[in-house]
């Protein structure tokens, strides 16, 4: 039996084990991807009965609910359909990226041990991809798994070579498993702006304003989270941090910096953002009294999208709204 097959059937255990012990859309989806492992694993080893494992695979996704995930378990199910003779022609690198790009999809609404069964796979398929190392590492991190996190990470460093972007991002996954997070990020970010790196810097500053957070250093991470904000390329994750700094002004009771920051989500963000973003307005509006506030952002009143936070605000002597709307401003001329 080969690595990927052997891999494969494990996945797929772990994965009939979460649908056993889960219910609902859940263990629906989970069962479907461990027939998808099972029919990589079977086509694979170049197993008998390869062919209607891969047959069976495609009838259970095509069950699922139409959207990203269903689409990458697909792509994945069409890369055996032609049995044996078709995984010898399939590159590992494309089931790696389609294993990553599943790992990706179930972590976003929190599923992640099918995330860290797939990836897993990904690294015996392609051992020598850094990226499918590095989303391995900290989906470890995440379970928990500092030892294993540890050793993803340094495989990362080792196949990017010590000045990679991988490189650089595993420095920041090592960092919030150090003793002392916070000193390591700080140099992992440096790190970052010395290479030109403004995307790792960024994300290195996200992770230290939830070390901060965490902490209980507010001010701290409300200037992480500008920082980041100001490095962030992609407006959307620009919108994405805005949203967490709205949620970090809130809680230190600076309704006026949280209006700032949702204001820039307005302006940055994604349609799905930006909706967000006017319901809770309004719902901050409502909290703080602001009757024009209110009249503005009724239409975008929707129970799905309001932050529960936002219901009672608190009215900080000092506020950090004159420095975010200036920020807001010269972002807002640059981008021009």
């Amino acid at each position: 039996m080969t690595g990927i097959a052997r891999t494969a059937r494990n996945g797929a255990e772990r994965l009939q084990a979460v649908a056993e012990r889960s219910s609902g859309e859940r263990a629906r989806r989970a069962a479907a991807a461990a027939v998808v492992l099972r029919a990589v694993a079977a086509a694979s080893a170049g197993a008998e009965g390869a062919v209607f494992l891969v047959a069976r695979a495609r009838g259970e996704v095509a069950k699922l609910p139409a959207g990203p995930e269903r689409a990458v378990l697909r792509r994945m199910v069409e890369l055996y359909e032609g049995g044996t003779e078709g995984v010898e022609v399939s590159p590992g690198r494309v089931l790696t990226g389609l294993l990553v790009a599943y790992a990706g999809e179930v972590e976003r609404s929190g599923r992640l041990e099918e995330a860290d069964a797939a990836l897993e796979l990904a690294c015996e398929a392609a051992p020598r991809d850094p990226e499918a190392a590095l989303h391995a590492g900290r989906i470890a991190r995440k379970l928990g798994d500092a030892a294993r996190a540890r050793r993803r990470y340094a495989e990362v460093r080792a196949l990017d070579a010590p000045c990679g972007r991988f490189a650089r991002l595993a420095s920041i996954g090592e960092a919030l498993i150090s003793a002392e997070p916070e000193r390591a990020l700080g140099r992992a970010i440096r790190e970052a702006v010395r290479a030109g790196d403004a995307e790792a810097a960024a994300i290195g500053h996200e992770e230290r304003a939830a070390v901060r957070r965490a902490a209980g250093d507010g001010s701290g991470a409300i200037r992480d989270l500008c920082a980041a904000m100001a490095r962030f390329v992609d407006p959307v994750d620009r919108a994405r941090v805005a949203h967490a700094l709205a949620d970090q002004a809130v809680a230190a009771g600076d309704a006026l910096a949280a209006r700032e920051a949702l204001l820039l989500v307005l302006e940055q963000g994604d349609a799905v953002q930006q909706a967000h973003a006017r319901s809770r307005l309004y719902t901050l509006s409502l909290a703080l009294g602001d009757e024009l506030g209110v009249r503005r952002w009724r239409d975008a009143w929707s129970s799905k999208l309001i932050s529960l936070g936002l219901y009672r605000v608190g009215r900080s002597t000092a506020t950090a709204a004159p420095t975010l709307a200036r920020w807001r401003d010269r972002l807002e001329r640059r981008l021009r």
